[in-house]
C-alpha cells in the first residue's frame, strides 16, 4: 500500500505556514530516519526560506513589500512540497518500511497522509473581481439560479456568509479584505431537486483590479 502526503499549505496564513514549516524542520532534524543528506539539506533550505519570509513580513512598508512576501512564500511552499516528495519516496520504499510503518513515518515528519477519497470536481471557479477587495465567481449555466457563499474561517467554515442568489451564472463578492485567504462556495438551484454546496475553493483577495 503506497501512501501520499497532503500538506495543504495553500490553506494556511503566512503565520501558520511559518509555524508549520518550522515544525517540520524540527521533526526532520530530531529523527535519525531522516538522516539522508538530500533530506537534511532540503530541511536546511526550508529553514532559510522561513527566515526570508519572516524578514519580508517585518520589512518596512514599500511598494514591493506584498510582492516580496508572495515571492518568499512561493519559494517556501515549493521547497516544502519538494521535501514532502522526498519523505513520500522514503515512506514508500519497501526495502525500508512495511505497510504498517509508512503512515507513522509521514507523521514523524510532521506531515499528514492524503485521504483515499477523491473530491468531486467543482463546477465553479473564483478569480479577482473588478476592484480591490472583490472576487468574481463563475459557475456552469443551465440551472434555474445560483447560490453563493464565502467564509473567512478556513478550518470548519463557521460563520459562512451566504450572498444573494442570482439567475446569472456569475457574481461579484464585495467588501473582502485584500491579501486575505477566503473559502468560496456555490450551489446550483434546480426546481424539485435537492442539491449540495460545492466547494470550498480557496482564493487570496488581491488589491489590484481584475478582469
Amino acid at each position: 500500500m503506497k501512501v501520499k502526503i497532503a500538506l495543504k499549505v495553500y490553506r494556511k496564513s503566512n503565520a501558520e505556514l511559518l509555524i508549520y514549516a518550522g515544525f517540520i524542520v524540527s521533526n526532520i532534524a530530531s529523527n535519525a530516519i531522516f538522516k539522508a543528506a538530500h533530506i537534511t539539506n532540503q530541511a536546511l533550505i526550508i529553514n532559510t526560506c522561513i527566515i526570508n519570509l519572516k524578514n519580508a513580513i517585518i520589512a518596512q512598508i514599500s511598494e514591493t513589500k506584498i510582492d516580496n512576501i508572495r515571492a518568499c512564500r512561493d519559494v517556501l511552499e515549493r521547497n516544502l512540497n519538494a521535501l514532502a516528495s522526498m519523505i513520500e519516496i522514503l515512506a514508500n520504499d519497501h526495502s525500508l518500511t512495511t505497510d504498517d510503518q509508512r503512515i507513522g513515518l509521514i507523521h514523524d515528519a510532521g506531515m499528514a497522509v492524503r485521504g483515499r477519497g477523491s473530491r468531486p470536481k467543482q463546477a465553479f471557479s473564483v478569480g479577482p473581481g473588478p476592484t480591490s477587495g472583490t472576487a468574481k465567481l463563475k459557475a456552469a449555466t443551465g440551472v434555474s439560479a445560483h447560490m453563493w457563499g464565502y467564509a473567512e474561517e478556513l478550518d470548519n467554515f463557521s460563520n459562512k456568509v451566504i450572498s444573494d442568489s442570482t439567475v446569472a451564472a456569475n457574481t461579484i463578492i464585495k467588501n473582502l479584505i485584500p491579501y486575505k485567504l477566503y473559502a468560496f462556495f456555490h450551489k446550483a438551484v434546480k426546481p424539485g431537486v435537492a442539491t449540495d454546496w460545492e466547494g470550498p475553493l480557496f482564493f487570496t483577495i488581491d488589491s489590484r483590479k481584475g478582469s
